[in-house]
């Protein structure tokens, strides 16, 4: 026993230092009007569908539909050939998709809005409606879904809910119909959301909000079966926010049950508490809610966390299932930066992807000297401390709507597949861009832009000392702490002496790992950085 746990103790490996990302390949897919992914998703069978709007029917359009602008699908397989679109809307007015999501039967559902009153939407509440699309495997239709009022309804995001119906979060400037009400006046904007069944049947509706212009600020999330966050921002002092104050931004923080009704909520002023911008939720299995999107805090609150200033920054806010706000950290520099879309990897590093202006700070530059946005990449620790950041894309605005970024990204097989647009014509270097061949040199519009990353691998060993790495107490009775030096995110899996995995997770800077339910004797702690081995040492229990 003794000579198998020295074996152990002196399997020391090196930690890895990593490289910034690379571009493999790109692709674009157009028309010679302008072309955007608007969402992307992995499928079960190791493709990926996305939602894709074309401004015209010539060049890759050519598959789809010819009525008049369509909401399109468009499914590619593992080695991302096109393996068919499918389209939907009317003959006389646009319609399009903003989400798609992958269903437990590998069919799908897309979230959109239309004008049309015929083809696919023929019930039409007014101007735009809310949209839901259901479809099989290949794409057909199974059945489609119009949610608005006599006035213009747009959706802002779905969610699939553990019941098998969907939440629709959107907005509108009406009432009548499918909106049981309106607070604002003249064009001002009401949240709307809609709990429908897996058919699309609305079990309820409601609207909420201010007198004042509100939306919704990030994707709901589902934290426990029939509970579901939501971010919503509104202007306004009465109504919902009657009593908090006056005519400012509010960020409003909602627990709420399966029947519509609030459970717990936050209401953060944007003059005395910061103000963030739409962005995205990601929620980790420690009980904490990540918010990545955009920071301009207008106080001096957060003077030791924001650090760059450039009006917004990109930032990550932290909040527990309680919906108290823990923490925030912003990243950018003396630009404009904006982050809009996350992901989590298996080792609970954060990928994000916004847009920038910024030549400084957490930016290794920009293409445009600063005067158009380019498309930025970063990758933080869960500790949300800086990995690698990167600058790409062309030499026009990145996106034409400057501070949104349409699309997703997808991380995959120690790859990065990023869909979105670029804006590429003769006159304006290309630099990253080196597909866009649909616009005309007189059009400045936009392609579909796919880009393919590789992500860093090893390229150095920095060599541990005994200093590095502590693991404390050992022996140990209920619970042990791993005190590292080198990198800030471990992840461990204990072993018993035979080899068999007990217990498994993420250390985030030195926390806790709970070992009471292990019986007294003698295993093996793996540490772990990438999915690279580290280094194995023994733990002895004694309870």
């Amino acid at each position: 026993m003794t000579r198998f746990l020295l074996f152990f103790a002196i399997l020391m490996m090196g930690f890895c230092a990593y490289a910034q990302p690379s571009i493999a390949w790109q692709r674009c897919y157009g028309s010679s009007y302008r072309d955007y992914f608007m969402d992307a998703k992995p499928t079960v069978d190791s493709g990926y569908i996305t939602c894709i709007e074309y401004g015209g029917i010539d060049f890759d359009a050519e598959g789809v539909s010819d009525l008049e602008r369509p909401a399109t699908l468009m499914k590619f397989d593992s080695d991302f050939n096109v393996q068919w679109y499918s389209s939907f809307g009317g003959f006389t007015n646009a319609s399009n998709f903003y989400q798609v999501e992958v269903l437990s039967d590998n069919g799908f559902v897309a979230l959109g809005n239309t004008y049309a009153t015929d083809g696919d939407f023929l019930d039409n509440h007014g101007s735009s409606d809310i949209t839901l699309v259901r479809t099989d495997s290949l794409g057909q239709k199974l059945w489609s879904k119009s949610y608005g009022s006599p006035g213009s309804d747009f959706p802002s995001e779905m969610m699939v809910t553990q019941d098998k119906g969907y939440l629709i979060c959107g907005y509108s400037n009406s009432s009548g119909g499918d909106i049981p009400d309106h607070y604002g006046s003249g064009f001002s904007n009401d949240i709307v959301i809609i709990k429908t069944d897996s058919l699309g049947n609305i079990l309820w509706s409601k609207n909420m909000g201010t007198s004042g212009d509100d939306g919704i600020l990030s994707n709901s999330i589902e934290i426990e079966r029939g509970y579901y966050i939501l971010n919503l921002g509104c202007i306004g002092d009465d109504h919902d926010m009657a009593g908090v104050g006056g005519d400012i931004f509010k960020r409003w923080l909602l627990k709420m049950d399966s029947t519509g009704v609030i459970v717990d909520e936050n209401i953060i002023t944007g003059e005395t508490d910061l103000k963030l911008l739409p962005g995205t939720f990601l929620w980790a299995s420690d009980g904490k809610i990540y918010n990545c999107t955009s920071s301009n805090p207008l106080t001096d609150k957060f003077e030791d966390t924001h650090g760059i200033g450039g009006g917004f920054d990109g930032a990550v806010a932290v909040f527990n299932y309680d919906l108290d706000f823990i923490d925030l950290k912003v990243f950018g520099g003396t630009g404009a930066d904006f982050i809009k879309n996350s992901t989590f990897d298996e080792f609970g590093n954060i990928y994000l992807t916004g847009l920038s202006t910024s030549l400084d700070g957490d930016l290794p530059g920009n293409y445009n000297d600063g005067t158009n946005y380019d498309y930025w990449l970063l990758k933080l620790t869960s500790s949300l401390d800086v990995i690698w950041s990167i600058n790409f894309g062309g030499g026009g605005n990145s996106e034409s709507s400057g501070g949104s970024i349409l699309g997703n990204h997808i991380v995959k097989n120690n790859s990065l597949f990023f869909f979105s647009t670029s804006q590429s014509i003769a006159e304006m270097p290309t630099f990253d861009v080196e597909c866009g061949h649909y616009n005309p040199a007189d059009q400045p519009s936009m392609d579909a832009w796919l880009v393919a990353f590789d992500l860093p691998t090893k390229i150095d060993n920095v060599t541990l000392n005994e200093n590095d790495i502590e693991i404390y107490p050992n022996p140990a009775n209920d619970v042990i702490f791993v005190r590292n030096k080198s990198i800030k995110n471990l992840h461990f899996t204990i072993y018993s002496i035979t080899g068999v995995v007990l217990k498994s997770g993420l250390i985030i800077n030195g926390n806790a790992i709970n070992i009471s339910e292990l019986n007294k004797g003698f295993y093996i702690i793996n540490l772990s950085y990438d999915n690279i081995s580290q280094t194995n040492l023994p733990i002895i229990i004694t309870h």
